[in-house]
């Protein structure tokens, strides 16, 4: 269920965008981080652990998000638009018949989201994330 209060949607949100070349390294290293603390299943998904992955203070993460929920959702932006790229690939690039870009476009989904559902299924109950994937890809307001 998508968060129907404003300050819970604001959760979701970054603060503010990199606009140096430095901060934008910084939050690089911040989605980095929190990809592979996802990875690592033995960690919780935390802005505690993702500091420590990224070898930044807990200050510059939360310049740039306010909760680990809204690193999430900004993982799962980012996801969404490799996926966007990907399938616009498939598409300029396979001049065959529709059966073949169909198959080309469900494996090149099916990868890309293995990763993500994978791990969504251990993040903490706070928000529900598949509903939070499913409305980035849809392109609905948060």
């Amino acid at each position: 269920m998508l968060p129907t209060k404003p300050e819970d949607k604001l959760k979701l949100l970054a603060r503010k965008q990199p606009r140096q070349q430095r901060s934008i390294k910084l939050v690089e290293a911040i989605l980095q981080a929190a990809a592979r603390v996802l990875e690592d299943e033995t960690i919780p998904f935390t802005t505690n652990h993702i500091v420590q992955k990224a070898e930044v203070s807990i200050g510059s993460l939360y310049q740039y998000f306010p909760s680990s929920d809204a690193i999430m959702a900004s993982l799962i932006e980012a996801h969404v638009q490799e996926e966007r790229e990907a399938a616009q690939k498939v598409l300029q690039n396979t001049h065959k018949d529709k059966s073949d870009i169909l198959r080309k476009l469900v494996i090149t989904f099916v990868a890309a989201h293995q990763f993500l559902l994978r791990n969504c299924t251990r993040l903490p109950p706070r928000l529900d994330y598949k509903t939070i994937w499913t409305a980035t890809v849809t392109n609905k307001q948060l």
